[in-house]
């Protein structure tokens, strides 16, 4: 009787025995008792538990063979028998760890990072235009090409020590391969056995029947997958994979592997091949902008180690240190680049004395229903003094809704005024200038008649001033202004450039070509982020090198705010008025957008604001 439990060389011994002695005795059926078919049966199951029947010669009954077609049965059986033997006899490499990397050898003037891709072996003009439609031009675009995510295939195991469900890598011999068809379906695929000194893995590529012809009997398979079991065998199903020679550095299986943004007929194999490629051959012809002794400063990882640890890291450790290096880069490039502008800037303009109008501030402070808290007081102080400046004023007001944001505005622009120049106020929408316009003229109304400034607002939609009194009808070429202030905007554009209106509060329509300025002196722009560089100078150039302060009530950290806008000075006001609730900020997911309607909806119906 054939014992319980056997090694998978074992069984492939008892098989050959059994089969030779068979041939011996011609076919006659009677080399073990109850005849082969009886023999085959209890065989198969112990081979299938181990793996083993990958390739194995199909037979429905030996008996029901005729002599000739047992022979050639048990030759062919046989063969298959000797083929297994020997793949098992073969010891299998351990496998390789991220290994240290060898010297690569370069040619001889190597590749430059402005080189175009197609200077790579085997990147022809189709792999080319696929890259291009990445981003990817040069060398320095594929290095620079980062990967989304990582897939950690550097858990390795030994076959036998696989566990259910388990993510892991294995290395083996591959002992068997065949094009196949499997499930109700009959999809085409590559089934193939694998083993090593502790058992045999059955692996399987759906929808890749080519991978028969592609993979060698004897060849080492470093193998990357989730195990699953199939009628109690332990099986891979569409694994990562890389023949291993044992010479070069492995890129997709056994370590973390970076998973990068593809297109079509570009699959992540060639990808990641190419940009292994542009870093063995052009990575040290990128120079390091960081000094050693700021690397030094702040512990950072030299340019060449963190582009190709980002790529193909040896571990977590190794992977944080490259994306720490390379994120400090960034962002100090960003704030070198910000930092010198500011310093041209600063170095070039002359911009206006704003200090004559300290008499009119204070009559408006004076005549405010509420007193200033101390951080508007605090920071108001620092907006007069970068004011009273001949350099431009660059300074960045941050401060939640309700804070006090637009009084500090305010007395800023007065000040302009006052000192005999005009102020611009720009908001990213018509609801918001028309909100601040409103708000400048209730708290503007509490000076004295004879000092208050002539405000203008001016939108794609209509145009507004105030107050009406102080706007006669000779001043309007058209009709004289309506009971709500609304003018003609080519009327308001000739009072801007007569200094017929102090301040101007309005959207991207301040920075339209017909709006010109007699005395620009204060540009005030509200949601700094709803606009760009390009619209904050486009307002800028109606002066001469006005003065610049940009409003947000978006909560910024203090190292991001002076990194992302290292070009202006930063004021907090940290301090809500008395009576004012603390803002709570919420993060809303889009599906839950109806319900936060709902609720606005609820509330406004109650009697209150949103």
């Amino acid at each position: 009787m054939m014992p319980l439990t056997s090694g998978p060389a074992e069984l492939i011994d008892r098989f050959c025995r059994v089969i030779e002695l068979e041939i011996d005795r011609g076919g006659n059926d009677r080399t073990v008792e109850g005849g082969l078919d009886r023999f085959l049966a209890n065989w198969c199951r112990q081979a299938a538990a181990q793996n083993l029947l990958v390739g194995f010669p199909e037979l429905e009954s030996y008996a029901a063979l005729d002599p000739t077609d047992r022979l050639l049965w048990l030759e062919q059986a046989l063969q298959w028998a000797r083929t297994v033997r020997a793949a098992l006899d073969q010891t299998c490499p351990e496998v390789p760890k991220p290994a240290p990397r060898r010297p690569v050898a370069r040619p001889v003037g190597g590749l430059a990072p402005e080189d175009p891709v197609t200077r790579l072996p085997r990147v022809d003009r189709i792999t080319a235009r696929r890259l291009g439609r990445l981003g990817i031009k040069t060398l320095r675009d594929l290095i620079y090409h980062f990967s989304f995510r990582y897939e950690d295939w550097s858990r390795v195991r030994k076959i036998a020590e696989l566990r259910p469900h388990e993510e892991a890598t294995v290395i083996g011999r591959l002992i068997a391969v065949q094009a196949t068809r499997l499930g109700a379906r009959g999809l085409p695929a590559t089934e193939a056995l694998v083993a090593d000194d502790t058992g045999t893995l059955r692996v399987v590529w759906f929808n890749q029947p080519y991978l028969a012809r592609t993979l060698k009997t004897g060849t080492t398979l470093v193998l990357s997958g989730r195990t699953e079991y199939f009628r109690g065998v332990k099986v891979f199903e569409s694994p990562e994979y890389e023949v291993y020679d044992g010479a070069e550095e492995l890129l997709h299986t056994g370590r973390l592997v970076p998973v990068y943004r593809v297109t079509e007929g570009l699959n992540p194999k060639t990808l990641r091949r190419l940009i292994k490629t542009a870093l063995d051959l052009c990575l040290d012809s990128i120079p390091d902008d960081l000094p050693a002794w700021l690397r030094a400063e702040f512990d950072l990882v030299d340019l060449t180690t963190a582009l190709r640890q980002i790529h193909f890291p040896d571990d977590y450790a190794a992977l944080h240190a490259a994306r720490r290096r390379l994120a400090f880069e960034e962002l100090f490039n960003i704030q070198v680049l910000v930092l010198t502008r500011r310093r041209l800037t600063e170095a070039e303009a002359t911009a206006p004395h704003l200090q004559d109008g300290q008499g009119l501030v204070d009559a408006f402070i004076a005549a405010l229903p509420f007193k200033l808290t101390a951080a508007q007081g605090r920071v108001l102080g620092e907006v007069l003094a970068d004011l009273a400046r001949d350099r431009p004023m660059n300074r960045l007001l941050q401060g939640d809704v309700g804070s006090g944001k637009t009084v500090v505005a305010a007395a800023a622009m007065l000040m302009a005024v006052g000192s005999g120049y005009q102020a611009a106020l720009m908001a990213p929408t018509e609801i918001l200038a028309e909100q601040h316009f409103n708000t400048l003229a209730g708290l503007l109304s509490g000076l004295p008649q004879a000092w208050r400034p002539r405000l203008g607002l001016l939108t794609a939609s209509f145009a507004r001033v105030w107050p009406l009194s102080d706007f006669q009808p000779a001043l309007f070429e058209g009709a004289p202004a309506g009971e709500n202030g609304r003018v003609r905007r080519e009327d308001l554009y000739r009072l801007l450039q007569a200094g017929g209106v102090d301040i101007v509060v309005g959207t991207h329509a301040l920075i339209q070509e017909p709006v010109g300025f007699a005395r620009l002196g204060l540009v005030v722009v509200d949601e700094q982020h709803r606009f760009g560089v390009v619209q904050r100078s486009a307002l800028r150039r109606k002066g001469e090198n006005p003065h610049v302060l940009v409003m947000t009530a978006t909560p910024i950290p203090r190292s991001l705010a002076l990194t992302l806008y290292g070009d202006l000075d930063l004021s907090i006001i940290d301090e809500l008025p008395p009576g004012r609730k603390p803002v709570k900020t919420r993060l809303i997911e889009p599906g839950r957008r109806p319900r936060v309607y709902q609720f606005i909806r609820q509330q406004v119906e109650r009697g209150f604001q949103a």
